[in-house]
């Protein structure tokens, strides 16, 4: 059988084939030795023959399937986007030491975010810590002579207890002589008697520098008279103050220089009992108009806020009562002098009836019951309330009520408790309800009235509340909501950021009383100088319709930067906003524990950790809800030119050209009422 070739199939038993090739065809041995080596060359011939067809067959990706599959990676979570690339990217020897970018961090606060690479202790605490020694001042103590502890010291430059590990405060030699296997349970909290010590050491960090303490108390001073208005606008039920608009007819009783804003304006108007309107200027310049009986007559005049004054003290009577303070949902007064009870159909009815009566100084109404609880209130005693499900409290009107008698949530408790959520019923898939929080006096009112005449930004959704401290009508049909904050805060922290947390909380209070949001299926919160496109936001929802229509779940939302949730563009189901209402002092109480105190985080952050970490609800990665300038963004960013983009932020001026770019619309040049000087003490968020 000389010359017979046998052919190797695949699942063939290669000793059964040399087997039968030795029984059939005697050999030499020379043709043994020769017969592996014709095998060899015959496998590297074949894999090379293999490897040139695929060169062959293989093409470059066109750019169509190209965005497709980047465009696939909008579906993902954020935790699948963050496996695919952790081998190769998730080391600190990658990114390098103090940086917050991509997979995980590397800067000092990612142990109390959870957020640290794998070799973060390893590579960058050792740095960290030479670089303190180093540094001026660069002594922290030694556990060695400060002892191991318990408790947490807040007098201490560095700590030797076992969650000093967690929040990357130890004291350089606490492994060697503490342990570092110390359990955690055995750390108790701190004593009552070292409160005084715990307030003092959550300053913001802004204030270490001498300079940085006298811009702190300058920022307290001005705080707390901002505050004293703004309380004084509550109980004296001021309207509205008119954007670009004078009065016409009316004579000049007075004009007054250095009034810093049209609210102070107005309250100078209120206490002269003679003035009718008021006029102020951007300048300071504060007119006081009288209109001699006569209606006012008010016309457009840029760079003029105009008005009426606030409610002023009558005597009591027994028609109806005008001018009432609103009422505050879910709250019930305490360590008020009870008078007496009676039934009321209503909170309003059971406001009526106390305004009725002159020694009424509050009152409550419980919804359940119908009744009505009216109270005592002594004209320099603050009004004290307690959450309560379905309790509606009040004060007269007539605005008999004092500044220290303002229904005002002053304790944390009060600022971060919000009313309970309302019935739900069906909503329309897609549905957008746009939120704006204005801050009074400053760019941001001008790019609002823009963004209202051209029907763009949050004025593009299905429905768009704006939401301020002061009540404005800033265009006609576009009045703001008022929420009860100064709308004041200081930056500080961490990231240097603005500290606007409990303003945010005053705004979310307000937004869950009114209640609109439930009937919207998403609810976004969009910055004033956030250039947004509601169109191209709603393919990406519609993506995601099913996971949010469950209201019994904690709903959806949506990270928008790699470094975690970005401000400019918020966006949530209906179920999430629910479960955030009913979360938001577990919340706060939960993140007090964990940073000991206050942990010095914006609103953005605040909402996207409880969220993710206390709420557990579903958080999605979405890269083209936003560019902007905190986010890594690409060269070239500010023409606007990618259409995938639903935001680009910030856009304070006249780059809202970037909102002409799309839409082939031609946007008028800002007017001066648009670009307003920010006032003093305020920040913009």
């Amino acid at each position: 059988m000389e010359g017979q070739v046998l052919v190797a199939r695949e699942g063939d038993d290669e000793e059964a084939l040399l087997s039968s090739s030795r029984a059939e065809t005697p050999r030499s041995f020379a043709d043994e030795g020769r017969r592996p080596q014709q095998n060899l060359r015959m496998w590297l011939l074949g894999s090379l023959v293999l490897f040139v067809l695929a060169l062959l067959t293989s093409r470059p990706m066109l750019k169509a399937e190209a965005e497709e599959a980047e465009h696939a990676l909008d579906l993902w979570d954020e935790e699948i986007i963050k496996q695919q690339h952790s081998k190769e990217k998730s080391s600190c020897g990658y990114y390098g030491c103090q940086q917050s970018r991509g997979v995980c961090s590397c800067h000092h606060g990612c142990i109390m975010e959870g957020t640290c690479c794998a070799d973060y202790r390893e590579l960058c605490q050792v740095s960290d810590r030479a670089h303190a020694k180093s540094g001026p001042g660069a002594s922290r103590g030694r556990c060695a002579e400060l002892g191991c502890s318990r408790a947490y010291r807040y007098d201490q430059p560095c700590q030797c207890v076992p969650s000093c590990l967690d929040f990357d405060d130890c004291c350089d030699d606490f492994r060697s002589h503490c342990g570092a296997n110390v359990s955690m349970s055995l750390e108790v909290a701190p004593s009552k008697d070292e409160e005084p010590k715990i307030k003092a050491s959550f300053i913001p960090s802004a204030a270490v520098s001498a300079d940085s303490k006298e811009k702190h108390k300058a920022f307290l001073k001005n705080h707390a008279a901002r505050l004293e208005l703004v309380k004084w606008q509550a109980v004296r039920s001021c309207p509205p103050q008119f954007m670009e608009k004078t009065i016409l007819g009316g004579k000049q009783m007075q004009k007054l220089a250095n009034i810093s804003t049209a609210a102070e304006c107005q309250k100078v108007c209120t206490l002269n009992v003679q003035c009718d309107g008021f006029v102020w200027a951007m300048n300071g310049a504060c007119s006081l108009e009288s209109l001699d009986g006569a209606a006012p007559n008010m016309m457009v005049q840029e760079g003029l806020i105009s008005g009426l004054p606030c409610c002023r003290p009558k005597p009591a009577h027994t028609k109806v009562i005008p001018d009432c303070p609103e009422l505050v949902l879910d709250m019930e007064l305490s360590r008020a002098q009870g008078l007496r009870e009676q039934e009321a159909k209503s909170a309003y009815a059971c406001q009526q009836a106390c305004s009725k009566a002159t020694d009424c100084g509050a009152f409550s109404w419980t919804a359940t019951t119908k009744r009505c609880s009216m109270k005592k209130l002594a004209s320099d005693e603050s009004a004290k309330m307690v959450p309560k499900a379905g309790v509606i409290t009040g004060l007269p009107c007539g605005c008999r009520a004092t500044v220290a008698n303002a229904l005002w949530p002053d304790s944390d408790e009060e600022k971060f408790t919000m009313p309970l959520p309302r019935g739900s019923q069906p909503v329309e898939l897609g549905s957008l309800l746009c939120l704006a929080l204005m801050l009074p006096y400053s760019y941001e009112a001008g790019l609002l009235i823009m963004q209202y005449k051209e029907h763009a930004g949050i004025f593009d959704c299905d429905e768009y509340t704006v939401y301020s401290s002061e009540s404005m009508v800033l265009a006609p049909g576009l009045e703001t909501r008022k929420v009860l904050t100064s709308q004041q805060c200081e930056v500080g922290g961490e990231f240097k950021s603005a500290l606007n947390l409990r303003i945010f909380a005053s705004f979310w209070r307000q937004v869950i009383a009114d209640g609109q949001y439930l009937l919207y299926n998403w609810i976004v919160k969009v910055d004033p100088d956030s250039v947004f496109f509601p169109q191209r936001l709603r393919p990406i929802l519609q993506r995601h319709e099913g996971g949010s229509m469950s209201t019994g779940g904690p709903g959806t939302y949506f990270n928008n930067c790699k470094f975690g949730m970005h401000g400019p563009l918020e966006v949530f189901s209906l179920a999430t906003i629910r479960a955030l209402g009913t979360s938001f002092l577990g919340c706060f109480k939960f993140f007090q524990k964990l940073c000991k105190g206050d942990c010095q985080w914006g609103e953005d952050m605040w909402v996207d950790q409880c969220l993710k970490r206390f709420v557990k609800a579903r958080r999605l990665f979405e890269k083209n809800l936003l560019l902007e300038d905190h986010c890594d963004p690409p060269k070239g960013w500010k023409d606007c030119s990618d259409p995938r983009r639903v935001a680009f932020h910030p856009f304070k001026t006249d780059a809202w050209r970037c909102l002409a770019r799309p839409t082939g619309g031609r946007l008028g040049s800002l007017g001066p009422m648009q670009i307003l000087p920010e006032v003093s003490g305020f920040k913009a968020s």
